[in-house]
């Protein structure tokens, strides 16, 4: 098993006469995971505070003539509040375990945080944000502004996730995949 801070080879291009990878030395694998380790899409990321942004502007051309009722809007405001609990809890937890809330420099992380909100999905602010989308659907009562929640979603389980994951696995090991198994990467198994 390679462990935290183990240098690899990382593949820079193909050799013309073999097609075999050719590999420079120096990153460590979680920086090849955070960084992408394949050509193509694998490199693809953006911070997700900027894909959600994205979501709800489109989302506002999508619905602008859609109306809310009473009804959707009092569900869009219990589901915007328990949204915004879940991702402010799990903000403040990562503040009281001193371990960074930054997306994209994931390898600071000084813990596994596992209490509170990280009880229930191993991404609660995603959860949150996720949520926020849809309450904001709901709200205007447009299941065609439903579409940015749930590439907001996709995106973040193909692209952002996935890197976190690798770094989080390589720097806590036993204790993270013990973690993963236990707890949802999402909501429900």
């Amino acid at each position: 098993m390679i462990g935290p801070g183990t240098r690899v080879f990382t593949r820079i291009s193909r050799s013309a006469s073999t097609d075999a990878p050719v590999f420079r030395k120096g990153e460590t694998v979680a920086k090849r995971a955070v960084l992408g380790c394949c050509s193509g899409m694998d490199n693809f990321r953006i911070p997700p505070a900027a894909i959600a942004l994205g979501a709800a502007i489109v989302q506002l051309s999508f619905g602008r003539k859609a109306k809310g009722t009473l009804l959707s809007r009092g569900a869009a405001l219990s589901l915007a509040s328990a949204s915004t609990l879940m991702g402010a809890s799990a903000v403040a937890k990562f503040r009281a375990e001193t371990t960074t809330v930054d997306p994209m420099n994931v390898s600071a992380a000084a813990t596994v945080v596992q209490s509170g909100p990280f009880r229930l999905t191993r991404n609660p602010m995603y959860v949150g944000t996720a949520g926020m989308l849809f309450a904001h659907a709901l709200w205007r009562k447009s299941l065609l502004a439903v579409v940015p929640a749930m590439m907001y979603i996709a995106m973040i389980d193909r692209f952002q996730i996935p890197a976190e994951e690798a770094v989080l696995k390589e720097k806590f090991g036993a204790t993270y995949e013990d973690y993963a198994r236990r707890v949802p990467r999402w909501v429900l198994r």
